[in-house]
């Protein structure tokens, strides 16, 4: 790191060498000094030279050695301001990075030498696992990376939100998962009730098998509609997902509600074994149906949280990095807490490479389901949905890897006599801060959508007070993948109330 500062500054000051001799130049009039020093402005500097000379205008002669000498110091120390202000520029960009620099390889530091100030703050704002996988590149490779992002300023708040839901709406959203739980369970219950029931009954009382039978598929339309309940709960509060995608969810799920509904209501119109078995095979339909979008639905759901916990773990490696720094200048060692917050960014990274190939499958997803559907279509869409799901899940695991890795770095950082992290969130909507943010995906970003959750924020700041660390959302995370797992057992449901309807028709 040693040899990186000193090169750097090397470098600079052979630059900086360049103009202040062409100033130097005694043989040169004023007008020629002039025209010099416009080398040297540049947009990182308040310093402006006038290189526009009026002919109409007499020019003055300058007779006196005296006069020419106070003509040069002047042009000179507005070189030396406008490099000072340079290198200060840059000072200030490495300072608040520089922590994150020491464990580059000597060829990454050299690397980064090449970069001029802007796409030296690009680096310095990157988390350590890309900021060490760019600067591994060559010149052109690497300059290249660092034009595909740009430097925006946002909110806090706005880093994890595609929208802002109020405390109210999530208390709502809650009650009515809470709610669906229940029901969900009892309906489980009472489909096993019933199920029985009919075995007792089946071969020797026609009627009551009959009556059963139609009780125990009623019971298993409830349970399908009550998981689909349950995972619009999960989408109403879920503020990784935008309004349009939200409202998309929300929509299918209640087609799929009333579908479910209008076979239930065939169940109990029927009066015959045969009507039985037509009716219960419509439950079984409209399940297969939707088993491959709740599978969608519920990656959907996990990969938004995963986003916004990426968010808030950069943020997070920001804070380590101050708190190191600290430390640092405070003459206590953090060698080894430096490599414990390098694993910490790598296990982030890992996260968000699933992240993004999962958003993509969810896209293609998306993109075939507009199209006719065919059995090959559908099957291609269900791998896709299953394939994005487990990345998802994935980028969960890795995440819950980087917050065990956080949990020890905290508790080291306090042990050598280090401040103690608040996890928590410190943004107010007044706070901003400069995030490095991708081109393409920049382009891409619903622009109405972003004003909306602007003007959402506004009026809802006194409402939000919600805490907002890794865990939590990690805790969250794990809710919706319970979600999931009430998927496979709904799953049993259906093939009992396959069997238990074939078994109706020779009943």
């Amino acid at each position: 790191m040693k040899k990186f500062s000193a090169l750097f500054i090397v470098a600079l000051f052979l630059i900086s060498m360049v103009p202040m001799i062409a100033a130097e130049d005694t043989t040169a009039d004023t007008q020629t000094v002039s025209v010099d020093t416009s080398v040297v402005t540049s947009e990182d500097s308040d310093v402006v030279v006038d290189n526009e000379v009026d002919s109409s205008e007499p020019q003055p002669t300058l007779i006196s050695a005296n006069s020419k000498a106070i003509n040069k110091d002047e042009v000179r120390q507005k070189i030396l301001d406008t490099r000072a202000d340079f290198r200060a520029k840059i000072a200030d960009i490495r300072e608040g990075a520089a922590i994150k620099f020491e464990n580059l390889r000597e060829e990454q530091a050299k690397n980064m030498e090449k970069l001029d100030d802007l796409e030296m703050k690009k680096m310095a704002l990157l988390d350590r696992a890309r900021m060490k996988k760019i600067s591994a590149l060559d010149e052109a490779q690497m300059k290249l990376e660092l034009a595909k992002l740009r430097i925006v300023e946002v909110k806090k708040d706005l880093l994890f939100k595609k929208r802002v839901i109020s405390e109210a709406m999530k208390n709502k959203a809650k009650e009515s998962y809470d709610k669906a739980e229940k029901q969900y369970n009892e309906s489980k219950d009472e489909f096993e009730k019933e199920k029985a029931k009919f075995e007792e009954f089946k071969g020797k009382d026609e009627a009551k098998a009959l009556e059963h039978a139609k009780k125990f598929l009623n019971h298993a339309g409830d349970v399908v509609i009550h998981l689909l309940e349950k995972v619009k709960s999960k989408v109403q509060e879920n503020d990784g997902l935008t309004d349009n995608e939200s409202s998309t969810i929300i929509a299918d799920i209640d087609a799929r509600i009333v579908a479910v509904k209008a076979a239930q209501d065939k169940v109990n119109a029927s009066t015959t074994k045969d009507e039985v078995k037509e009716a219960g095979k419509a439950i079984i339909d409209e399940w297969g149906k939707i088993k491959s979008d709740v599978k969608e639905y519920v990656g959907r759901l996990v990969n938004a949280q995963v986003g916004e916990i990426i968010q808030r773990s950069e943020q997070l490696e920001k804070k380590l990095n101050d708190v190191l720094t600290e430390m640092k200048n405070n003459s206590i060692n953090v060698d080894s807490l430096n490599t414990k917050v390098d694993l910490f960014s790598m296990r982030v990274e890992e996260a968000r490479n699933k992240f993004k190939t999962a958003q993509s499958l969810f896209e293609q997803v998306k993109t075939m389901k507009g199209e006719s559907m065919t059995a090959d279509r559908l099957n291609t869409i269900r791998t896709l949905s299953e394939q994005a799901k487990n990345l998802a899940k994935e980028a969960h695991s890795a995440l819950q890897e980087a917050h065990s890795i956080l949990m020890t770095i905290v508790r080291d950082v306090k042990q050598a006599g280090g401040e103690d992290i608040n996890l928590e969130s410190e943004a107010s909507n007044a706070t901003t801060v400069e995030v490095v943010q991708d081109v393409t995906a920049a382009e891409t970003e619903d622009v109405e959508t972003t004003e909306a959750v602007e003007e959402s924020q506004e009026s809802t700041t006194e409402d939000s007070t919600e805490t907002d660390t890794t865990e939590q959302e990690t805790d969250e995370t794990q809710d919706t993948v319970e979600v999931e797992d009430q998927e496979e057992e709904t799953q049993a449901t259906e093939t009992n109330s396959t069997e238990v309807i074939n078994e109706t028709a020779t009943a």
